[in-house]
């Protein structure tokens, strides 16, 4: 199924920023910025302020790229701070308060809750808090004569189902990108960390289509989807059993690996590190006989637009932006997906 048009939208850290080009500006659909955080009870960019300068060029670039606050993410104290902030009708309506005067200094376009995760018993507050954004930003939308959208950043986890009341934000939600990356942290084994499908050798199955389902199932529609491409990688340290290093126990830990921007200009191109490829995940990675990196690449990124093509998702977004200096993996979901 092909459902154009698709969104095209990447997250961006400050320093991010002035690294946008104008090409790229006139190709994305949406900007996600990140983060504003929780700060004293309120959304704050305080930290960001220097860089938001550059917003003005990239809107020149492309006036009709819609441009998101993303609220909290990063730094994993945040989902605690959202919490304690919004306990109380008078707390969330200061969070939201907040975060509609920074949209409306900066006329953005919208607001991307990425609260990971709220405790199951503060669901019903992250419930209120993007009502509450969709209420002002509806507001703010009939004002300025322009569609304003509320996202939210959803984890791949059975577990994040208990957290967030998913069935009640569909209503709500333009659309849930889905973190289709970042994954295995329990594994005892290596294997993939953005793989577009599962792999029934893993004993972790979730993948990006697993994540999918997972969703559609609470009710949300498929045309609300985005699953998202991690242009960074991970990487287990200490592989045991030699062979190509896949589905190997390690002794050492499981970290954040190179960004693809090392992987395509040092490691793919160094005789110490011998590329492979999943044919059922549609992933590849990397093996030098010790350590074991997992990431994302072109082929990879062609057979994860392929997919949503297929499945008449709503497109793609990716984390980070500067995490490929190179523009290969934008220029590949680009060509792929938005021709």
């Amino acid at each position: 199924m092909d459902n154009k048009p698709y969104v095209f939208a990447g997250y961006a850290m400050p320093g991010a920023l002035p690294d946008i080009t104008r090409a790229q500006a006139r190709k994305l659909t949406h900007l996600n910025l990140a983060f504003g955080v929780v700060r004293d009870g309120v959304i704050s960019i305080e930290h960001m302020r220097p860089a938001m300068r550059y917003l003005k060029q990239i809107r020149e670039w492309n006036p009709a790229l819609n441009i998101l606050l993303s609220t909290g993410g990063g730094d994993p104290a945040q989902k605690h701070l959202y919490g304690q902030a919004t306990k109380d009708a008078a707390g969330v309506a200061r969070i939201v308060s907040s975060a509609i005067n920074i949209v409306r200094e900066f006329d953005l376009d919208g607001l991307d809750g990425d609260w990971e995760r709220p405790l199951p018993e503060e669901r019903s507050q992250y419930t209120a808090v993007l009502n509450g954004f969709r209420a002002e930003l509806d507001k703010y939308a009939e004002e300025r004569g322009r569609k304003c959208y509320v996202t939210i950043a959803a984890e791949r986890l059975v577990e994040y189902m208990d957290c967030v009341e998913v069935s009640k934000l569909a209503s709500i939600l333009d659309y849930v990108f889905l973190m289709t990356y970042d994954a295995r942290w329990n594994s005892p084994l290596t294997g993939h960390h953005s793989n577009t499908y599962s792999n029934p050798a893993e004993d972790d199955q979730t993948s990006a289509e697993w994540t999918v389902e997972l969703f559609h199932r609470e009710g949300i529609l498929y045309s609300k989807l985005v699953p998202g491409a991690g242009f960074y990688s991970h990487r287990y340290n200490d592989v045991q059993g030699g062979g190509d290093g896949y589905l190997r126990p390690y002794a050492g830990g499981y970290v954040y690996g190179p960004d693809y921007t090392a992987i395509s200009l040092i490691y793919e191109k160094s005789p110490d590190w011998v590329k492979y490829w999943d044919d059922v995940a549609k992933a590849p990675w990397l093996f030098n006989g010790r350590d074991f990196i997992t990431y994302e690449d072109p082929r990879a990124i062609a057979c994860k637009c392929d997919y949503i093509k297929q499945k008449g998702l709503a497109g793609i977004m990716y984390w980070e932006h500067n995490s490929d200096k190179t523009g290969t993996l934008f220029d590949a979901i680009y060509d792929i997906l938005m021709i």
